[in-house]
């Protein structure tokens, strides 16, 4: 199964431990919870969270999510398509958090240990 990212602090993840599901508040907002590919998940913490502090990011198994849940959406601001959740991502739906602070560097570098150990993201 093909693998997505969502960038959140450590206190919304545990947050979502909690109650048994992930909920950005931009999914009551905009309707939908953003997410990333592999290739993208560096810049858009660049271009989004630049000051943010402890930072994760949820690897999240895109064949654990409900059908229809995930619609990819063309992103004009930077002329791309990004995954989008129109539902709260379950737990059960994360396979991974990692560690996501510091330099644009080391988040490659954990981005590319995680494709070299599992070979699934995407």
């Amino acid at each position: 199964m093909s693998h997505i990212f969502h960038i959140t602090t450590l206190a919304q993840w545990k947050l979502a431990e909690d109650a048994g599901f992930y909920e950005h508040p931009s999914l009551a907002n905009e309707g939908f919870i953003h997410l990333s590919t592999s290739g993208q998940a560096v810049e858009t913490t660049e271009r989004y969270y630049a000051d943010a502090d402890d930072l994760v990011l949820l690897e999240v198994d895109s064949g654990r999510l409900r059908p229809g849940q995930l619609v990819w959406e063309f992103a004009e601001s930077v002329g791309e398509d990004f995954p989008h959740s129109y539902a709260p991502i379950p737990v059960s739906a994360v396979v991974s958090v990692l560690d996501w602070q510091g330099p644009a560097s080391r988040r490659k570098a954990v981005l590319d240990a995680l494709s070299d150990d599992s070979g699934s993201t995407g």
